[in-house]
């Protein structure tokens, strides 16, 4: 099914399916279009009289009655110029404003070129200014007069427009209006002259009242002129209604041609990947660009539609708003299979320019960083010098330019062949000695690389050769102390090599000699049981090592499941002595035990904690000198719960901390105790699991060992 789908889905058939159906869904769209100017009816209530029609128009009405009786009066008053004064008198102020400017530029103009002809005693000239001045003068005033009585026209002629469309909304058919004056004054209005405006207005169907400060405006509709426009709002709402249908479904189709062809976009059939075309090379926010342009142009022009269909423009007209609407659903469509191909190829954001200026300009700033950080990280060798190169290129420009411009002066050429001469030796014995300290670190280093690891370079010259010398003999040191360090850690793993073998080796032998004895003098024999009992030890014994061996693996690669939670230290330790009372009595050992009263909390796993100390009282009582104290105390330090165990050995403590904690390694060098060796191992690979540190000092047959790990608040 799924190779089905794959191969339907690369098919080029199925690409244009899709496209057919978007560019079907986009002429379903353009359907709506002469349903445009319907659609502020179908947003409105089913019932007429709530709508905001029938409330704007009842408004208007009222506005139009404001106007009338506040503005215009009648056709009279605005004939008289009295509705235009306060308009026209302005006008008038700017273009006497106007005219005085450009009278006075006239004057000032010729009042120049008079009295210019009056020095030069041309007479005639002077008369003929005079007389082009006045004609110029007058020819101003005779244009301002006819702006003004041109424009004073135009404005009554405005005024009385405005008015006669204001009194033909106020008298259509089945219109009521009616002004009633605070004061006295006249009463205007469209209802029989006996009737009181309140109880009439109140008994129409619709009605507006207004109330202001010079007195009451009242407009109203008859029942059969609302009847009529009731009808005409239900015709309008129904068309509206079946334009926003034939919306809603041309975007349906429209979406599902869409996702279909981002669905498709970039595969062909038999062929992997995702591919391209040219227009697929756009970057993505440039390419927005065009999308962005071609709706917003067929937005204007399906506008333009929207305005002109109330006017029943033509069928041209029509049919060049359904093309608006199919190319922005062809620019769509490409933009969209751009932007799909780009992010199934993971290349979304990639693929932009905004992008591509943002990483060529991190990696600009990157490099430009890294040069100034590994200049600024050079140290006073680059400063020094820089500093060197900029003296020297100075001193040599100096003696350049003196020699230039000496100008046959032998004391000045002669200074600055001098200075060109000083610079320069001073540079080149500068350099020489430079690298006579270089070979001579060069040849110390090859002293080191050979072997020589107690060879040191002398730490002479400049601070820099120094500081490099310096550095060299301190590698020379630490090389040395590794190569002792890995002398010492071998030696160690020999004898842990040893060690092991010889902890497993000894109950082994035992085990495979009492066998044999068994096998030789049978089960039956008066020393099987002997031979039972000791084959039990040491298979018990091996069974220990073994289990100590496995646990310490674990420990050390820090395998081991753990529970952390917050512990009381002094109470696990007072419990967990508790539970070794009796082999404590038994032990013969002084035991002082030094726990303190208040809580000694820190995260750990109560189990893994208690391992760790039980193996170190497990040590004591297999090592420590019998009869001798032994000290456990517990405190709280600044950062730290510590535990601390101490106790004199037995034997004599002639071996290093370190290595006193290396597995199989006792206490015991004869190894004849019970112990693994492995104790002390684990129990420092569990401390420092749970974070802690495992700390052992030995000062002549003193033992110390402490368990310390971080306060929990």
């Amino acid at each position: 099914m799924d190779i089905k789908w794959k191969n339907i889905s690369h098919s080029f058939w199925l690409k244009l399916v899709a496209i057919a159906i978007a560019l079907g869904g986009a002429l379903i769209i353009s359907s709506f279009l002469p349903y445009l100017p319907m659609v502020d009816y179908a947003l409105e209530p089913q019932d007429y009289r709530d709508s905001q029609h029938l409330k704007s128009r009842l408004s208007h009405m009222n506005s139009s009655l404001y106007e009338v009786i506040n503005n215009y009066h009648d056709e009279a008053f605005i004939e008289s110029g009295q509705s235009t004064q306060m308009e026209f008198a302005d006008f008038s102020r700017w273009q006497r404003q106007q005219y005085n400017q450009r009278v006075a530029e006239i004057n000032e103009r010729y009042a120049a070129w008079i009295a210019g002809a009056e020095r030069a005693n041309d007479t005639a000239e002077a008369t003929r200014l005079a007389a082009e001045q006045e004609e110029m003068l007058e020819q101003e005033t005779v244009q301002f007069e006819e702006t003004i009585a041109q424009h004073k026209a135009m404005f009554i002629e405005t005024d009385l427009n405005n008015y006669r469309i204001h009194m033909q909304t106020l008298n259509a058919p089945g219109m009521h209006y009616c002004f009633t004056p605070t004061r006295n004054g006249e009463i205007v209005s469209n209802i029989p002259a006996n009737v009181e405006p309140e109880s009439f207005f109140a008994s129409l169907p619709a009605q507006h009242k207004r109330i202001a400060v010079e007195g009451t405006y009242y407009a109203g509709i008859t029942a059969d002129e609302l009847q009529a426009q009731a009808a005409e709002f239900a015709d309008l709402r129904e068309q509206g209604m079946a334009g926003i249908y034939r919306l809603a479904a041309g975007v349906l189709v429209f979406l599902i041609g869409f996702a279909l062809t981002l669905t498709t976009a970039g595969k062909r059939p038999g062929q992997e990947g995702i591919h391209l075309n040219v227009f697929d090379h756009i970057y993505l926010d440039v390419g927005l660009v065009v999308p962005i342009f071609v709706v917003l142009f067929c937005g204007v022009g399906v506008a333009g539609f929207g305005s002109a269909a109330v006017q029943q423009v033509t069928q041209v007209y029509s049919w060049l708003a359904t093309a608006l609407i199919l190319l922005a659903a062809l620019v769509v469509l490409l933009y969209g299979s751009m932007v799909a191909k780009r992010a199934k190829r993971g290349e979304l954001i990639r693929h932009t320019l905004l992008y591509a200026v943002l990483s060529w300009a991190i990696r600009l700033l990157r490099k430009w960083s890294s040069q100034l950080r590994h200049l600024l990280e050079s140290g006073p060798l680059a400063w020094r010098g820089a500093g060197l190169l900029a003296a020297y290129a100075v001193t040599l420009s100096l003696s350049i330019i003196m020699m230039a411009n000496s100008r046959g002066s032998s004391l000045e050429e002669l200074f600055g062949v001098g200075l060109f001469l000083i610079s320069n030796a001073s540079a080149l014995v500068l350099v020489l000695r430079k690298i006579a300290e270089l070979q001579d670190i060069t040849a110390g280093t090859e002293r080191i690389q050979n072997g020589d690891l107690s060879y040191r370079i002398a730490e002479t010259g400049g601070p820099e050769m120094a500081n490099l010398a310096r550095l060299i003999n301190n590698i020379a040191t630490g090389l040395g102390a590794a190569v002792q360090s890995e002398v010492k850690s071998e030696r160690m793993k020999a004898e842990l090599i040893t060690n092991v073998s010889h902890d497993l080796k000894t109950p082994l032998t035992s085990l495979i000699t009492y066998i044999d004895l068994l096998k030789t003098e049978g089960l039956d024999s008066e020393n099987a049981g002997k031979y039972l009992d000791v084959l039990d030890r040491k298979s018990q014994r091996l069974q220990v090592l073994t289990e100590d061996l496995f646990e310490a693996a674990k420990a050390a690669s820090g395998n081991i499941a753990m529970q952390t939670e917050r512990i009381d230290v002094g109470s696990l330790l007072a419990q967990g002595l508790g539970e070794l009372s009796e082999k404590l009595e038994a032990s013969q050992l002084d035991w002082r035990i030094s726990i303190p009263e208040e809580k000694l909390y820190v995260q750990a796993d109560g189990r893994l904690l208690w391992r760790v100390m039980e193996n170190l009282l497990s040590n004591i009582l297999k090592y420590a000198l019998t009869g001798s104290r032994v000290y456990v105390e517990a405190a709280k330090l600044e950062k730290a719960v510590c535990v601390t165990f101490k106790n004199i050995s037995a034997s004599a403590l002639n071996i290093e901390p370190a290595e006193l904690m290396e597995r199989f390694t006792r206490g015991d060098t004869s190894r004849q105790g019970d112990g693994s060796g492995l104790g002390l191992s684990i129990a420092k690979s569990l401390t420092e699991l749970q974070g802690g540190t495992f700390t052992i000092v030995i000062d002549g047959d003193l033992f110390k060992a402490s368990v310390c790990l971080p306060h929990y608040r």
